[in-house]
């Protein structure tokens, strides 16, 4: 089973995105985890 995290990291009333190369779309960093795997 997977784990699924993203994360919305605020600073000084600034929003850390991030910006799609192929759509140009702003997201939130996240990723994928596999059960035993280390971070």
């Amino acid at each position: 089973m997977q784990r699924i995290a993203n994360l919305i990291a605020v600073k000084d009333g600034k929003v850390l995105l991030l910006q799609k190369p192929r759509r140009g779309w702003y997201v939130a960093p996240g990723g994928k985890m596999e059960r035993g795997e280390s971070i």
